[in-house]
């Protein structure tokens, strides 16, 4: 395994250590004032140093360990300080290696030092293999998620347009975001906080907004490998990751006991997002990040069986056409397959629909859809063949009832959309009785910057109000 580069890079450099412990312990034990974030350094003269969030120094040499001492006894967890010392000690002394060590700290049940994290577990995890944080292991499943990452990666094949071969394992690819993003996005676990409809009320300065999208139509279980077979009981997450804010931004999450029947007959996973548009962009060194975890259930948990566990990046080719495209993935299990869209100069559409008149029908099949055009859609010259034949499924009910709350709103599965900005959106509704269809409405809406568009739909045996936020997307607040 490639070490990493020393994080110490010249004698001024300046380390931020974020303590994460404070964050993670001030709920139990913090009394007092909160203190402003400290960093540890090294001056010219090799001494340690301890610095404001503003980068004044605040304490040297011997007065910086009375300091970080001091913050012990006040707000700061007893562990937050000694986590400090331990990073400030394996630094200062030049040694990479013992940065990327497991070191347990003294005092402290199961908590440990790596990759200047504080981390937690029961038992003492492997140098160079990042267990899950406090706060996850604290919800109750320690050991269980600490495996998680241990576990054999299978090899995986990719055969996507425009993908990167030999890309990181999963393993390295937690090890990369902790060390670049954990001091700025929290823990690597976390699901993005930026919400859709950012910019809706308060239009973002076109200079700062981005216009380049990855839409996400579907994502399907293509085949099974060996004794594997449909129908297969399929749980756990796929998520996306862009450069926001570079958490995730999931798009299908089911737990075990809420696990997904895929068959021969229906082999999508039945997506919940994403929750806000996704930004796309050329570059490599920022590229959006699909994450796959899934899992096979078996007849009890310890049968349960690992289907796919990747990271795989995407960037956007240099294209004047929103274009619609497949990826395929497969391990000695299974082939996933993508089918995803580049919208360009895209608007963020996030879509409410309410049930104002009348109700709908127990027994019938509800089935709400989008499809999206642009240019490339319209103009016969155009190099791609746009993304207005692909479909985007908001809700499908199946056998279930629709689920409508108390004022008529109907949940669905999701609900943000990208699109084209001089294209349209199409929202399609369908009730069914079996297989045989009763009624089918659309209604169509131009893209705005800003602010919405209403539409209605009557389906005979009651109306509907389609609401159609509209948003421009920014990876500035």
């Amino acid at each position: 395994m490639q070490e990493p580069r020393s994080m110490l890079k010249d004698k001024k450099s300046v380390v931020s250590c974020e303590a994460m412990a404070e964050a993670q312990h001030n709920e139990e034990k913090a009394e007092g004032p909160v203190h402003p974030l400290l960093r540890l350094g090294e001056g010219e003269d090799g001494l340690l140093q301890v610095q404001d969030d503003e980068g004044e120094t605040v304490a040297a040499g011997e007065e910086a360990h009375r300091s970080l001492e001091q913050s012990s006894k006040n707000s700061v967890a007893s562990c937050s300080s000694k986590l400090w010392e331990a990073i400030a000690e394996a630094l200062l002394q030049g040694k990479e290696d013992n940065y990327w060590q497991t070191r347990k700290l003294e005092g402290e049940e199961g908590c440990f030092v790596m990759g200047g994290e504080l981390w937690y577990c029961s038992e003492e995890p492997e140098s160079g293999v990042l267990p899950r944080n406090m706060q996850a292991e604290k919800a109750g499943c320690e050991m269980r998620r600490v495996e998680e990452h241990e576990r054999e990666e299978p090899e995986v094949i990719m055969m996507g347009p425009d993908d990167m071969p030999h890309w990181m394992t999963v393993a390295q690819y937690r090890r990369h975001w902790n060390r670049f993003w954990s001091g700025l996005f929290g823990s690597f676990e976390d699901i993005t906080r930026i919400p859709p409809m950012r910019f809706t009320d308060k239009p973002v300065n076109k200079f700062h907004a981005t216009r380049q999208t990855l839409q996400v139509f579907s994502v399907k279980l293509a085949a099974t490998r060996g004794s594997l077979q449909l129908p297969l009981d399929v749980f756990g997450m796929v998520a996306l990751r862009d450069p926001i804010d570079h958490n995730r931004i999931v798009i299908f999450q089911r737990k075990r006991e809420d696990c997904q029947t895929l068959t021969a007959k229906d082999p999508y996973l039945v997506l919940s997002g994403p929750t806000r548009a996704v930004m796309f962009s050329e570059s490599k060194v920022d590229p959006v990040v699909i994450e796959v975890d899934l899992k096979v259930k078996g007849t009890n948990e310890s049968e349960d069986e690992c289907l796919s566990f990747l990271v795989t990046p995407h960037t956007c080719s240099g294209t004047m056409f929103s274009r619609a495209y497949n990826c395929v993935y497969s391990t000695n299990l299974i082939t996933l397959e993508f089918t995803l869209g580049h919208i360009v100069s895209s608007v963020e559409a996030t879509i409410f629909v309410q049930v104002i008149q009348g109700s709908w029908p127990d027994g019938l099949r509800g089935i709400f859809a989008v499809s999206t055009t642009g240019f490339s859609d319209t103009c016969t010259a155009a190099y791609s063949s746009g993304v207005g034949h692909e479909r985007i499924t908001l809700l499908d009910t199946g056998s279930e009832k629709l689920p409508v709350a108390g004022d008529g709103e109907i949940k669905l599965s999701r609900r943000v959309i990208s699109v084209e900005d001089c294209g349209e959106l199409i929202f399609q509704a369908r009730a069914l009785e079996g297989d045989t269809q009763i009624v089918e409405k659309n209604t169509i809406f131009k893209p705005l910057e800003a602010n919405k568009r209403i539409g209605e739909l009557d389906l005979s045996f009651c109306r509907m109000q389609v609401t159609v936020f509209w948003s421009l997307v920014s990876e500035y607040n």
